[in-house]
């Protein structure tokens, strides 16, 4: 007697998303975002999934040539959203930001996702100087989201540091736990590691 076991294959539909805000600008964020999505679109494509950009109206692509259809239509993902091609059921996401947002925003747009079944994964890329705020003396910070561009001056930076460092990590504490309520991961980069 013999038993054959057949697995049925079929291609993924993975949505990929970095974050174009003004808060990515910041040294070189923005641009390491894009190498990990390139690089991550690159494999899946290679790897004979469907990939396309979250908030567009670009098709999931297929074939390692289609990177550049996808290198070309980054300039239409300016924000986190499900505009353009609705995301299918049971497909992946991975979103790659700061989130220097409200995570209640987050919260509620990958809710929306994993009612649908879509798989995820949150992303923090962040500077290095963002987690340990390295300054000394009086610092004026700008807030550059706001378009009111709000500032904030702290007299004696050093005072604050131990503050502010436990509110980076608590604030990726969060992250981790929302991922991980939908069933998803959370990763975090520092710009300082080769991606």
């Amino acid at each position: 007697a013999f038993v054959r076991q057949m697995e049925w294959e079929a291609s993924q539909t993975v949505w990929l998303y970095r974050d174009a805000s003004e808060s990515m600008n910041y040294k070189v964020k923005k641009d390491y975002a894009e190498i990990l999505m390139l690089s991550l679109g690159m494999l899946l494509l290679g790897g004979g999934e469907q990939v396309s950009l979250l908030g567009t109206d670009l098709a999931p692509q297929t074939g390692y040539p289609s990177i550049q259809r996808i290198y070309e239509m980054l300039v239409a993902q300016t924000h986190l959203s499900e505009g353009g091609r609705p995301v299918a059921a049971k497909s992946h996401a991975v979103l790659i930001s700061d989130f220097y947002f409200p995570l209640e925003q987050l919260n509620s747009f990958c809710e929306q996702l994993a009612a649908r079944h879509v798989k995820g994964m949150l992303v923090q890329v962040f500077d290095p100087s963002e987690r340990t705020l390295p300054y000394n003396g009086r610092v004026r910070f700008q807030d550059i989201e706001n378009a009111a561009g709000d500032t904030l001056d702290i007299q004696q930076v050093e005072a604050v540091r131990a503050e502010y460092e436990q509110k980076f990590i608590a604030h990726q504490e969060s992250l981790a736990a929302m991922a991980k309520g939908f069933g998803w991961v959370f990763e975090k980069f520092s710009t300082d590691i080769k991606p």
